[in-house]
């Protein structure tokens, strides 16, 4: 969306490519969300910074 400063996504704890895969394109860690795929299934809350470099406060 024009204006966003930054991104956050949700990826299974147990999906070790996809986080090998976001961690590659600049995605960081942020959080847990503990059962958020169901009973005993974490997510790991990603969040990537949509701003170019020279832009950061």
């Amino acid at each position: 969306a024009r204006g966003a400063e930054e991104a956050f996504l949700e990826v299974s704890a147990e999906n070790a490519p996809a986080r090998a895969l976001y961690a590659a394109l600049g995605w960081r860690a942020a959080g847990i969300r503990r059962g958020y795929f169901g009973p005993g299934l974490d997510a790991i809350v990603l969040r990537k910074n949509l701003l170019p470099r020279d832009a950061k406060a």
